[in-house]
């Protein structure tokens, strides 16, 4: 079963954006509301599921490609042990990740996958917190539309070899429907969905801000 979503909470929905966002998407903490619980909840959470070295590394990582050898060095374990906690720890619900996107019309780079946590809590930075934050919404949002119609969608990311990225990608039989780009202050537009429109004219390009600029 997975945590809340935005639009599943009551009340005003400004108020809502900032509970979800300081708290995070899972019920008890989101509902109590105080961030002394919320963290202390949050770190017997990490307990009760890995070791505390494991899941520090991996709050540390959130919107850049996770490079199992970098992992395997840091933590001086095996590459397979590795990816078997990586493994297990998708299938009890403490992250999520989402693979690089690549079409012909476009210089893609094949890089690995993007890993993202479903209680973003932990991450410290705001942008790559909100990044997290948007990242889910859209993960449970696909995987209830495939659930819901069987059709092939996904959550996928861009990056090409000249460095323009795209923090999203939903694509439907493997063409590009939207590209969302997560901000945690509004700016001008970002160059490389820019790029996205140009090369997919029937891609819809969204900008998300959590703070709008006065």
């Amino acid at each position: 079963m997975f945590p809340f979503l935005l639009d599943e909470l009551t009340g005003d929905k400004r108020e809502n954006l900032n509970r979800i966002f300081k708290f995070g998407p899972f019920p008890e903490p989101l509902l109590f509301g105080e961030e002394d619980f919320a963290m202390r909840w949050n770190r017997d959470y990490i307990h009760r599921l890995v070791e505390e070295d494991v899941a520090s590394r991996l709050k540390n990582l959130i919107g850049s490609p996770i490079s199992i050898n970098a992992l395997r060095e840091d933590l001086q374990v095996a590459h397979k042990t590795v990816a078997h906690w990586l493994e297990i720890l998708e299938a009890l619900y403490f992250h999520f990740r989402i693979y690089p996107f690549g079409a012909p019309l476009i210089r893609a780079v094949k890089k690995e996958a993007k890993l993202y946590l479903f209680d973003w809590l932990p991450v410290q930075n705001q942008g790559y917190r909100f990044e997290n934050m948007i990242a889910f919404h859209l993960f449970k949002a696909i995987c209830e539309k495939v659930d819901s119609t069987g059709e092939e969608w996904e959550l996928r990311y861009f990056r090409d070899v000249d460095g323009r990225e795209v923090d999203f990608l939903i694509t439907h039989n493997g063409t590009a429907k939207f590209a969302v780009e997560a901000k945690v202050q509004d700016e001008k537009k970002h160059i490389s969905s820019l790029y996205i429109k140009k090369k997919f004219p029937d891609c819809a390009v969204y900008l998300v801000f959590l703070r709008a600029r006065c």
